[in-house]
């Protein structure tokens, strides 16, 4: 017989108590008491909580999907790639960075951020300014919301503070 696990205190039909997080209720035997009308409105109220929960599921594992520094560039985020033509590893900040000497590639190779970025990728709606020290110290530069490309002469593996301002 199937069971259904109720994800919060919903009133039972004609029930003296409530059903409470965790509890198995079965869906295919009749409760003491209900009629045919009184389970029709119980299996309703269960699949209603049940869709709840899966929405609710489903909707927190979108929110994982876009993780800022979690190696995987997403929309709305700024990416420092190890190689050129943005490949390899990615480095991706949702906030300032005023030392990349702190941070690590999370793929391979696990090298530090620092000095170490030859592409770029800017999937935010900011513009971003990079420095060649730490604190923005050293030549700064700018990349645009939503522009991508290769680092330049002045910045090719150079590139040791990040900072978006608006």
């Amino acid at each position: 017989m199937p069971l259904w696990k109720a994800s919060q205190r919903i009133p039972g039909e004609n029930f003296s108590e409530f059903i409470e997080i965790g509890q198995a209720v079965s869906l295919a035997e009749p409760m003491a008491g209900m009629g045919e009308t009184g389970m029709r409105k119980s299996a309703a109220v269960a699949v209603t909580v049940v869709a709840a929960l899966g929405m609710t599921i489903l909707s927190a594992g979108s929110a994982n999907a876009a993780t800022s520094g979690d190696g995987y560039l997403a929309s709305g985020e700024m990416g420092f790639f190890y190689l050129k033509g943005q490949g390899g590893p990615v480095f991706d900040p949702e906030m300032n960075i005023p030392d990349f000497s702190k941070f690590v590639y999370t793929r391979q190779p696990q090298t530090t951020v620092n000095d170490n970025t030859l592409s770029y990728w800017n999937r935010s709606s900011k513009t971003w300014y990079v420095y060649t020290d730490s604190f923005r110290g050293g030549v700064r530069g700018s990349i645009p919301a939503g522009h991508k490309g290769d680092a330049s002469a002045n910045f090719a593996n150079k590139i040791s503070s990040a900072y978006n301002f608006n």
